[in-house]
């Protein structure tokens, strides 16, 4: 998303975000919070409030989908 907006900082930015996170995941600190098919939804979601230019709804889907996608493992 952020590279189809040519903002290199947001696009530096979020490949390091996901380079940490990706990595975690790796070491088993971090795993998937929700299967694939749920993971999915939360993309979707998040998609069709941007293209609806529903940045509120954007936001709250993006939140949503955080909070299931990787979590900590117990």
């Amino acid at each position: 998303m952020f590279a189809v907006a040519n903002n290199r900082l947001y696009e530096a930015l979020y490949g390091a975000v996901m380079d940490v996170l990706l990595r975690a995941q790796a070491e088993g600190e971090l795993v998937f919070g929700a299967g694939p098919s749920e993971r999915g939804d939360g993309h979707r979601e998040v998609l069709a409030a941007i293209e609806a230019g529903d940045a509120d709804e954007a936001g709250l889907a993006m939140g949503r989908h955080i909070d299931v996608d990787l979590v900590e493992k117990n």
